[in-house]
């Protein structure tokens, strides 16, 4: 996942549940205060293969496709 204000190349693994196609449910929890993640905990988000900076092959996710459901929302 994308981190914001650190520049176009910061990244972070996170754990996330797929959920069809390229769909995939975000369940790492930000535990950094001062890390600003693109996506949050809960979103449901598109995912694509990517060569990251380092060369690494990974799952990134591209774009929001949902928010997350808050209890009572039901």
């Amino acid at each position: 996942m994308a981190l914001l204000d650190k520049g176009n190349d910061a990244w972070r693994r996170v754990e996330a549940v797929y959920e069809g196609e390229d769909c995939y449910r975000i369940i790492s929890e930000n535990e950094d205060a001062e890390e600003r993640w693109e996506y949050t905990t809960g979103d449901y988000v598109r995912c694509r293969s990517t060569t990251l900076p380092s060369g690494e092959r990974a799952l990134v996710a591209t774009e929001r496709l949902h928010p997350r459901s808050d209890p009572g929302d039901d």
